[in-house]
């Protein structure tokens, strides 16, 4: 809880900032704590068409509010997000349509660990919440991102920064690890990452 950096554990340097906070407000319990104002950790630029977004995360609160956990979405893009009733969702932009679509599995419990999976293949959209999984069929192209926006973790991106207006989306609650990958993951390694989540 000393430094103010994500550590990338990949070997890929591709570690993340904290912004608007200091590690000793944002370091608990082994994860990071976001207090759902401006807090956010800027990562790189991760855009890749069929990706796969895994987190380890707890909610402090019940809410209607959106929040986005991981994702680089600004008119293109994907992200793991905190749904109004609690529900994670899954939201990729669709080329051909034009438009986000979504897809969620839940509902969470406040205080509770919780690991989930996110991934496109470029023909389904997969959504794991614990070991409960929810298909959508979506043989279409994901577009990529305006402005070069970043990866990041605990509110809504622009560029290399966060949406400073209504659609901050800031997550009120802990992120304890992330993982992004430039490929979609099968459902049996999304399912050993889970158990290697549990045991940890």
């Amino acid at each position: 809880n000393t430094t103010e950096i994500w550590k990338d554990l990949s070997g890929k340097g591709r570690d993340g900032t904290l912004k608007n906070t200091t590690a000793i407000l944002a370091w608990n319990e082994n994860g990071m704590k976001f207090d759902g104002e401006d807090d956010f950790v800027l990562i790189a630029q991760m855009d890749y068409a069929n990706p796969t977004l895994e987190v380890v995360m707890s909610q402090d609160e019940l809410d209607s509010e959106i929040a986005s956990i991981i994702g680089n979405v600004e008119s293109g893009g994907y992200e793991i997000a905190k749904g109004r009733t609690s529900f994670m969702t899954f939201n990729a932009f669709i080329v051909e349509e034009n438009a986000y679509i979504s897809i969620s599995e839940g509902p969470l419990q406040v205080n509770k660990k919780c690991s989930i999976s996110a991934t496109y293949n470029g023909k389904r959209i997969t959504n794991r919440v614990n070991s409960e999984y929810k298909y959508v069929e979506e043989n279409r192209t994901m577009g990529f991102p305006a402005n070069n926006t970043h990866m990041v973790l605990g509110a809504n991106p622009t560029g290399t920064t966060i949406n400073t207006g209504d659609y901050r989306q800031a997550f009120k609650g802990s992120i304890y690890s992330a993982r992004v990958y430039s490929r979609a993951l099968t459902d049996e390694e999304q399912a050993v990452n889970y158990l290697a989540d549990i045991e940890r």
